[in-house]
This record gives structure tokens, sequence and C-alpha cells, in this order.
């Protein structure tokens, strides 16, 4: 309930703060992550404490990815002490801020980038990327035993948030607090499900969080419309035992050979087809 109260306090923020809904249309997924980071009192909390290295290093990754920069690092988190606004974000969150002054202006700064570190892991992690290579880039410790278990609870709370975007009070408020017209209204709704569709697409990166997860998902999706088998998280598990790690692995690969590996003739011809038109 917490969580779901904090996060559409969050959204009423955005919408009453600005009228042109630019901000809204600035969300990236990992904004999900660093949102539900800071509202949850879940695991994968203590990978790495807070420091100017980890804040360099966040920071660095940003410039790298600007077309993946999530809006409430941008516009609010990002800076150094007494140059993030980073309070303001967990104040709409309705988390109560720890120490007075400046100190809890900084006290929010490093809960804020921890959160954002945290998230940038789990979204490499739902990307592909191994666990060895997340630890070594980002020097944490311990994520091998605890990653499926964080990404099980990020499921289901990624499920949750999609839920609070089809909340009839968030038009209520529009209307009410915004005076909202309908063109505002559709702006908004077409916003909000973008967003909900990032939700589910997060969902389906960290169900196959796997180096081969993103061969999976574009597999599924060419077969969306088709009936049958499509290739599925068993046939990617094989593979992976067979130790192929990514789409580079299976070019050289045969219908006969994939299905020596355990792979079913049917699903071998579909991941064959693949790499064929990808290397079109």
């Amino acid at each position: 309930m917490k969580l779901a109260a904090g996060f559409a306090q969050l959204i009423r923020d955005l919408l009453s703060l600005d009228p042109s809904d630019q901000l809204l249309a600035g969300w990236r997924p990992i904004d999900h992550y660093i949102a539900l980071d800071l509202l949850s009192d879940r695991s994968g909390k203590h990978f790495r404490p807070f420091s100017a290295a980890l804040v360099e290093q966040v920071d660095a990754w940003m410039e790298k990815v600007p077309d993946r920069v999530p809006l409430l690092y941008r516009q609010w988190i990002a800076g150094q002490r007494g140059g993030s606004r980073a309070s303001e974000v967990l104040g709409s969150l309705g988390i109560r801020l720890v120490g007075k002054g400046r100190d809890s202006e900084e006290w929010a700064r490093k809960e804020a980038y921890l959160a954002t570190f945290r998230s940038i892991i789990l979204d490499e992690l739902g990307r592909g990327v191994s666990l060895a290579d997340v630890e070594r880039q980002w020097e944490v410790k311990g994520l091998f035993g605890v990653e499926e278990r964080w990404r099980d609870e990020y499921m289901w709370l990624l499920s949750g948030l999609a839920e609070v975007l089809d909340l009839r009070c968030i038009y209520f408020h529009l209307l009410g607090e915004c005076g909202a017209d309908a063109e505002r209204i559709r702006r908004v709704k077409r916003l909000l499900h973008k967003m909900r569709t990032q939700t589910f697409e997060l969902r389906e990166r960290l169900k196959y969080c796997s180096p081969l997860g993103p061969v999976l998902q574009s597999i599924r999706r060419t077969r969306a419309l088709s009936n049958g088998a499509v290739v599925g998280v068993q046939s990617i598990r094989r593979l992976e035992e067979a130790g192929i790690q990514g789409f580079s692995d299976l070019i050289p690969l045969e219908i006969e050979d994939l299905v020596q590996l355990g792979i079913r003739r049917d699903l071998a011809k579909q991941i064959r087809a693949y790499v064929r038109r990808r290397l079109q």
C-alpha cells in the first residue's frame, strides 16, 4: 500500500509541476527501478556502500548511454553535495528524510544515488550482461545466490506499478487539481500507457535474465502471432549449459548442431531462422 501510494503521488506531482507533460514524456524504464528501490525495503540494498567513486561511476555510465538516462536522475538526483535535488523526489514518494537542513539533503542524495546504482545493475542484468561482468565492472560482490530472488521481487513489484498507472484517481487529479482539457487527458493517457508498457517489457527482461535473453525476446516477438511452440527459457538454459553465451556463438550452429545440444528440432529451426535474418 505504501509503495502504491508513494508512486501515485510522484506521478501526480509530475502532472502538477509540468502542464506540458514533457517530464512525464521523459520517463525511462530505469525510472521504474529507481522508484521501486527507494520505496521498498527488500533485498539488493547492500552490494556497495556510497562513495565519491560510486557517484563518478554512475555519472560516467549515464554519459555513455544518453538514450537510457532516467528522468529522476537527470532532473533531480544528479549532482555533487549541495547541487542535487534528490530530496524533492524522496518527498514526492512520501519518504521521510533523515537529519535536518543540509544533512538531510545530503542523506537524500546518497540514498538516491545508491538507488540509481542498484537500478543500473538490475537493468544491465535484464539486458543480458553476465553476473561476472556486472560484479567486475561495478565492484560489487554477492550477486550470485541473491540475483534470482532479487529479480523475482522486482517482477512482482513491477506488476503493482502497472496497476497504479491504470488508476482512475490520476485522471481525477488531472481534472480536479490541474484543470486539464480533453487534449491533455488524451496525452497523459497515452504517456501512462507507454509507462505501463515499460513495466511489462522490464518484467520480460527480468524473466529471461541471461546473456541470451535478448535473443529469446527477439525470437518470441517475431513469433508472437504464430501458432505452436516458441523458444522458451528451457531452451535458453540448455544453450547456456553448452557454453553458448551470445548471438555470436549461435552463428556457426546449424539445426543439427542445436538438436545435438538438446534443443527440439522445431525450436532449433526457429533459432536458426532468427540467426539468418540477423545476418542478412
